[in-house]
């Protein structure tokens, strides 16, 4: 039942927002939305802005600590919506339509029994919603901001398969951004609550992290590169499991043609049960509001 209400959510905005933004005008180049980065860069969103994003990724070597298993995921219809209603906030709703873990190992000590497709080496399913909002509280889109990132985690699978932990999750970090030219610093640290899949009323309470250094070449050749981080570290001595350290480093790069922008990127694990490196790729459709202020 949460995972069909996550994903009629996602599509019923993504559909209402299509259809009332349908007759905006071509994004401008100074946009700096993307697809799925560690952080929007919100501090220069305009009010209006409108991105929808599908893509597809593959990630090798992925731990699953609840079932005690290793493998391979794939995953189809990366779907990333986000919209700036005012200049300087951005609301976003990601979610994976369709993923598919590829068991390499079982281990001994399962926590939690397996579903009978992950017994058989192979578990479907969809991804869990993540609800985001952004919002610049100091400073404009150019030079030095600061402002607020608020997360919601709503589970849409159960922990049988390996494709997630059943719990719903709290962000709350502050954030800061610097814009000059063609470059665009954005970061946040701040604290998450993550509930534990197996213990009653216990959660672990994590530093979280992520950062996007996002570079365009050029104004006439809309290309633009990126390098960044995201992660999550435990501040208890005793980690329920379920809620382990996570840390990758990611880079790519996304070109525009028109309204449209293809990206491909890669990421590599450095902490905890993070996968040991990914590969992804997708295209967005990007709509411009308003010039900003």
């Amino acid at each position: 039942m949460l995972k069909r209400l996550g994903l009629l959510l996602w599509l019923r905005v993504a559909l209402g927002l299509a259809l009332w933004l349908g007759g905006a005008r071509t994004a401008p180049a100074q946009s700096h939305l993307r697809r799925s980065p560690p952080v929007q860069h919100a501090a220069s969103a305009k009010r209006g802005d409108l991105l929808v994003g599908l893509g597809a990724a593959y990630a090798s070597n992925v731990r699953v600590p609840l079932l005690d298993i290793d493998g391979d995921l794939t995953r189809i219809g990366v779907a990333d919506l986000a919209f700036a209603p005012a200049d300087g906030i951005v609301v976003e709703f990601r979610t994976d339509l369709y993923r598919a873990l590829t068991v390499e190992r079982f281990g001994p000590s399962p926590a939690v029994e397996p579903d009978e497709g992950v017994a058989d080496g192979k578990s479907t399913g969809s991804g869990n919603v993540r609800i985001i909002g952004l919002f610049r509280l100091l400073g404009g889109a150019q030079g030095l901001s600061g402002g607020l990132h608020l997360e919601l985690t709503i589970p849409s699978g159960n922990q049988r398969e390996g494709l997630g932990t059943n719990t719903t999750d709290v962000r709350v970090s502050g954030m800061a951004s610097y814009g000059d030219g063609p470059l665009r610093l954005t970061g946040d640290v701040g604290v998450a609550v993550l509930e534990a899949p197996l213990e009653s009323f216990e959660q672990n309470d994590v530093i979280v992290y992520s950062a996007e250094l996002l570079l365009r070449l050029s104004q006439k050749h809309p290309a633009r590169l990126y390098a960044g981080v995201d992660g999550r570290a435990s501040t208890r001595g005793r980690v329920p499991i379920g809620t382990e350290d996570l840390g990758e480093l990611r880079v790519g790069g996304d070109y525009a043609i028109g309204r449209w922008l293809v990206d491909a990127g890669a990421a590599i694990g450095f902490a905890g049960i993070s996968p040991e490196w990914e590969a992804n790729g997708g295209i967005s459709w990007l709509v411009g509001g308003r010039k900003a202020r």
